[in-house]
């Protein structure tokens, strides 16, 4: 992933991060740090979510985290925040 801002969010301010997956759709992450949280969180890239709900579910779940989360505290958050019937990692929450 590139980004333009430090590692988890340690600074205030905004930062953008962009992840390729190898052959496959482009993830985008725009957010910003303030108070040690992260805010104005917008997720976008060349991918498909089902139910399509669930992209403001994600942008919700990280909205207002601790900036310094580990990533498995964030992916638990957005996997409690899905809409009910939507798929989880391990049953394909990407469509690729």
């Amino acid at each position: 992933m590139t980004d333009s801002g430090p590692r988890h969010g340690a600074h205030h301010g905004p930062h953008h991060g962009e992840y390729k997956v190898p052959g496959g759709k482009l993830v985008v992450i725009d957010l910003e740090v303030s108070d040690g949280r992260f805010v104005n969180v917008m997720l976008s890239g060349d991918f498909f979510l089902e139910p399509p709900e669930a992209l403001a579910s994600i942008t919700g779940a990280v909205e207002g985290a601790p900036a310094d989360s580990e990533p498995e505290i964030l992916t638990a958050r957005i996997v409690e925040n899905l809409p009910p019937g939507a798929p989880t990692r391990s049953t394909r929450l990407w469509s690729w």
